[in-house]
């Protein structure tokens, strides 16, 4: 699980690391989809081939880092990663890691994907 700026880092990570057996990539609050981003991530954005069981990223549009949902658009890469977008962060600037984990499906995929 990756937020914010932990998303990217992981993000890389896990490209670079092809045996890892990740069953399931799940991101909140994550910026990936920000072309100012883009310039660091390399010429080719992918799924790390290590996820296993897909990617879930979940974001609140009102949340400032998060600014885009990773789709086709801000962050085209296949499989397609699933967004969820109707997290309501309670925290001041929409952003906070308890604003996500608060969020009861968000806590459901986390939990499903470490069972």
């Amino acid at each position: 699980m990756g937020h914010s700026m932990g998303s990217i880092v992981s993000y890389i990570v896990l490209n670079k690391n092809p045996d890892y057996n990740v069953k399931k990539y799940i991101t909140v609050g994550s910026p990936l989809g920000l072309k100012s981003i883009e310039k660091y991530l390399g010429a080719s954005k992918r799924m790390p081939e290590c996820i296993k069981n897909g990617w879930y990223n979940a974001f609140d549009e009102r949340d400032f880092v998060a600014l885009k949902p990773l789709d086709k658009i801000h962050f085209n890469i296949r499989p397609a990663i699933e967004n969820y977008d109707k997290v309501l962060n309670f925290t001041d600037n929409k952003h906070g890691i308890a604003g996500y984990l608060e969020d009861k499906i968000v806590a459901e995929r986390i939990y499903q994907g470490l069972i």
